[in-house]
């Protein structure tokens, strides 16, 4: 992610999210080369318990934080032993990318990618907002294969998926324009991490390709409006809405992509 600080600032002043910062020289090896190269990686972590959402910024910016593929989202995995868990992971069909010591990159169906590390990010205890929207509930992607990447998820992650359940929304958007998208929602059993596969996103930019699957995080409040409101104002950009049900920004050029949706829609 080029602009870390920015996106930090952001979820901080308008999700109510608390971060430690940590920087460390990394050797990494990327797919296709024989030559390890040294990064300096700095990580943002957040505190506020549950799933960890954690922002990374790379220099030089290479492999899974080259600037191309700025905010490029990835679930993260803490394992005994990086050697095994790659081997189911390429079991599944999936692609290492990058490896270091301690972590490792692997790329599966439509470019979704999967970190396994042995280490889990520092977690110190930070002030926590009233006015916070509390832990991520969901790491939700767009995939056009919904069903090939279900498979390569559920065998080689150990999750398991519950029924498929089309949903209906409303979306208007900023430019007074509105559409129904009906959302195919296809959502693990498990909590944490809570992954669904979907068949549209909320903004229509955000389009899937065979190589490239669009990510988006999704946060639950009991008052959608008035999150909305404090998301705008930390300088988001807002994309959409559903009213009274969910809400949808993105929180910097080249930043992540998530949504807000009411807790009585939590599925």
């Amino acid at each position: 992610m080029a602009d870390v600080d920015t996106v930090v600032a952001r979820l901080t002043r308008g999700a109510g999210e608390r971060f430690t910062t940590s920087t460390a020289n990394v050797v990494v090896t990327l797919a296709g080369e024989s030559r390890p190269r040294s990064v300096l990686l700095r990580t943002m972590s957040s505190t506020g318990g549950g799933p960890v959402l954690t922002l990374e910024q790379a220099t030089p910016a290479i492999g899974p934080w080259s600037a191309a593929r700025a905010a490029v989202p990835f679930v993260s995995y803490f394992v005994g032993n990086l050697d095994a868990a790659g081997k189911r992971l390429a079991a599944q069909g999936f692609r290492r990318v990058a490896l270091s010591e301690r972590f490792a990159f692997w790329q599966g169906l439509g470019g979704v990618l999967v970190r396994v590390a042995t280490t889990r990010p520092t977690q110190a205890p930070g002030p926590e907002s009233r006015a916070g929207l509390g832990p991520i509930r969901s790491f939700t992607l767009i995939a056009c294969d919904i069903d090939a990447v279900k498979r390569q998820l559920g065998a080689a992650l150990g999750v398991h998926w519950k029924a498929p359940m089309p949903v209906p929304l409303p979306w208007q958007y900023g430019d007074g324009s509105g559409t129904v998208l009906v959302h195919q929602v296809h959502a693990t059993t498990e909590r944490s991490p809570h992954i669904s596969v979907e068949s549209l996103d909320p903004d229509p930019a955000q389009r899937c390709t065979p190589d490239s699957t669009p990510v988006h995080f999704v946060y639950f409040t009991q008052n959608v409006a008035d999150a909305e409101r404090r998301l705008a104002a930390a300088g988001m950009a807002h994309i959409g809405r559903v009213p009274g049900m969910t809400t949808y920004f993105r929180v910097a050029d080249g930043g992540p992509f998530f949504e807000v949706g009411s807790t009585s829609f939590e599925v």
